[in-house]
């Protein structure tokens, strides 16, 4: 089992210490994929925007254009699905982390218990 005997340690597994959505994003820039995170931020912005482009081109392309529709829309498909697929992998971090930090607290609270 884990050694608990730093009081910092201690203060920070405090069972009654409750992350704001705020704070667990900014905890999320220091860990040890932090770059990838920083990646996922911008990355998401940019499909994003690329998503809206396409969508407006869609609706510009004159109807005759059936090939440039496609593209448009199936460009406006991918960007959508990209955006949301970086956005899930993002919060599943988020979870991770919090189910990490929910599972350290346990382990606190047995080694208290043990004592």
């Amino acid at each position: 089992m884990t050694d608990f005997s730093d009081e910092n340690l201690r203060d920070a597994f405090d069972a009654d210490y409750d992350e704001t959505m705020r704070a667990e994003v900014v905890a999320s820039f220091r860990g040890h994929q932090r770059w990838l995170i920083i990646v996922v931020w911008i990355a998401a912005p940019a499909i994003f925007a690329l998503s809206v482009w396409a969508a407006v081109r869609f609706f510009q392309t004159d109807t005759a254009d059936v090939k440039g529709l496609v593209a448009y829309a199936g460009l406006f498909l991918w960007a959508s699905v990209g955006v949301g697929m970086l956005k899930t992998w993002y919060y599943s971090r988020l979870d991770r982390n919090a189910i990490l930090r929910a599972i350290q607290r346990l382990e606190l609270r047995l080694a208290q218990h043990d004592e």
